[in-house]
């Protein structure tokens, strides 16, 4: 953007910008524009297409959209109401928080886990020598706010597993700029966790899903990608783009080394324990039984295997043993290229832009960057798993539960008498008298190792995050759920105007008003992974209870029992 380091003498907000500013006086980084009409002069034409016929009217995510309308004013409401998570404050994450800021969005939350070492500020350009110790996530966005007239950044310097549900709700768009493919995969439980499907169609409810924007590098590759949750591919659907982690074989290190990696892998596994001796530490031998483990972050084991990798590379005849690539080899490391990480956000933050606007169709839904030799970049389509036990829309019980008389048991059995093909069916308890007791401890476990291993049916259940059901020898802790209404274990309730459902005389609209779904994940022995499941409750006699004093008093006993519960799943969460 057009931006300048001397502060502008007239720091009134034209039409479209920011309103608010953040008062600093003793800040001289912020970058303001001079002429404030300018600050969105290459943005406000993706919105109002003023000036261009190569834009056309584009549809939504299913391809059923009404199309775009321009709109001068669009820019000036996504800035207002558009809310944006970032997850990850690294060498990424500091490149998409400027651009996103810097392309209109004003509202944006950051969190990671990370403190700031001296190492990232080659690439991290938002922390400065003063930050090494601190929080990357409150540092980065106390740097943005500094900078960009009217952004409100809010850093979070927590673990992503730490913050509840409905915080992650609150969003809009999610960007993930991380380093972990477990991180990945929780963002996208989280997020399709979220999802409702329809039972007729099986598409997933509008309202229900939030586009997540995957970012990643490595070196001088890296990938975007556009994740809409129930409507294409999610992360889980393509694990297998990520291989496994590179390892080699012990033989082929010690035998027949191909490779400058072999060599550094030898030395550091083999000769390291075997031969290292720390001369500072008296002539103490390396090795766990000798004292000394390897350490990648100490400068003279790493240039004790340097020396000795290059020696057993020169026998072989091996080119490329390097200290560096040594340090890279031993500590696993992958090099990080700045220009990498500024590629593959301006993908990430464009599309979070189009998808916020409107302006241009998103990504579908895959793109690959690849710059060590020369530029290349590739646009390709991921297909969805349609049996993806995270973004799939699993399976759906016929049955209609009755809120007031169906238990927690009764859900069970319905699900397995309806999906035994994928669940099984647990096996009923058997006589006591054939059961067979053991009296010592050694017994007991062996006995609780048999029913694991022989565990038939549904084995677990969640709702809403909290386990509320759990088979095999954690069944004690949740046996009196069983019992339990499963309204109230899975917190369904039916909310509606008792005067409405007085005057209403059209049992149709009375039914759709007593009738409400349940989405839950359902595991088994025989699935390697939770599967969503579709519940009906109905509530046959709610008028009558509600209209009545008895009933009332009757729902209050069931609000608390259902405060009870909630309380009991919160702390089984935790």
């Amino acid at each position: 953007m057009m931006m300048d380091e001397d502060r502008a003498k007239d720091d009134d907000d034209s039409e479209g910008n920011f309103d608010d500013v953040n008062e600093d006086k003793n800040d001289g980084d912020r970058f303001f524009c001079k002429n404030p009409t300018e600050r969105w002069a290459d943005v406000d034409p993706l919105c109002a297409r003023a000036g261009s016929g190569i834009f056309t009217d584009v549809d939504d995510f299913d391809g059923e959209g009404d199309g775009f309308s321009p709109d001068p004013s669009l820019l000036s409401l996504v800035r207002e109401n558009i809310k944006v998570l970032v997850v990850g404050a690294g060498g990424l994450g500091c490149e998409l928080l400027k651009d996103l800021t810097l392309s209109g969005f004003k509202h944006i939350d950051v969190i990671d886990m990370d403190t700031i070492d001296v190492s990232n500020l080659n690439r991290q350009f938002l922390f400065t020598e003063e930050d090494v110790g601190e929080p990357k996530a409150t540092r980065a966005a106390r740097a943005v706010n500094r900078r960009v007239r009217g952004a409100k950044v809010t850093g979070h310097y927590k673990r992503i597993e730490d913050m509840e549900d409905n915080w992650y709700r609150q969003f809009h768009v999610v960007v993930m700029g991380l380093d972990s493919i477990e991180a990945r995969r929780y963002i996208n439980k989280v997020y399709c966790s979220f999802l409702e499907f329809e039972r007729e169609s099986g598409e997933a409810r509008e309202g229900t899903w939030t586009p997540l924007i995957d970012g990643g590098t490595e070196g001088f590759k890296g990938h975007a990608r556009v994740i809409i949750p129930g409507k294409t591919p999610c992360f889980e659907c393509t694990t297998w783009l990520f291989p496994p982690q590179t390892t080699f074989p012990l033989c082929t290190i010690a035998e027949t080394p191909r490779s400058a990696a072999h060599c550094i892998e030898h030395a550091k596994i083999v000769q390291f324990p075997e031969e290292y001796t720390d001369e500072k530490e008296g002539g103490v031998k390396g090795g766990s039984g000798g004292g000394v483990t390897f350490d990648g972050d100490n400068p003279d084991h790493v240039t004790w295997v340097y020396k000795r990798a290059l020696k057993r590379a020169e026998s072989f005849g091996i080119p490329g043993v390097t200290y560096n690539h040594t340090l890279g080899v031993v500590k696993n490391i992958v090099p990080a290229i700045p220009s990498t990480n500024a590629i593959v956000s301006a993908y990430c933050a464009f599309e979070a832009f189009k998808i916020a606007t409107g302006c241009l169709k998103s990504m579908d839904n895959y793109v690959m960057y690849a710059g060590s030799d020369k530029v290349y970049q590739n646009l390709m389509k991921l297909y969805k798993d349609e049996g993806c036990s995270q973004c799939g829309r699993g399976l759906f019980v016929q049955r209609v539960f009755d809120l007031e008389e169906a238990t927690l048991a009764d859900v069970l059995d319905a699900i397995e008498s309806e999906h035994e093909n994928t669940f099984g069916k647990r096996e009923k308890e058997k006589e006591e008298d054939n059961v067979k007791k053991k009296d010592n401890k050694e017994g007991d476990k062996k006995e609780k190792d048999d029913m694991m291993d022989t565990a038939k049916g549904i084995t677990g259940v969640s709702s809403d995050g909290a386990t509320v059901w759990m088979g095999g020898v954690l069944a004690s802790q949740y046996e009196e759920n069983l019992s339990k209404l499963a309204s109230d274990v899975f917190s369904v309730t039916i909310v509606a105007n008792d005067d409405e459902e007085e005057k209403d005389d059209d049992e149709s609209t009375r039914n759709k008003k007593t009738v409400v779904e349940k989405t839950i994940h359902v595991n088994s022995a025989k699935l390697p992974s939770p599967l969503r499941v579709g519940l009906v409750f109905e509530a046959k006699s709610r008028t009558r209870r509600k209209t009545s004093k008895e009933g009332k008093e009757r729902e209050r006993e069931r609000e608390e029992v259902r405060t009870d519960t909630a309380t009991e799943r919160e702390r089984h969460r935790v």
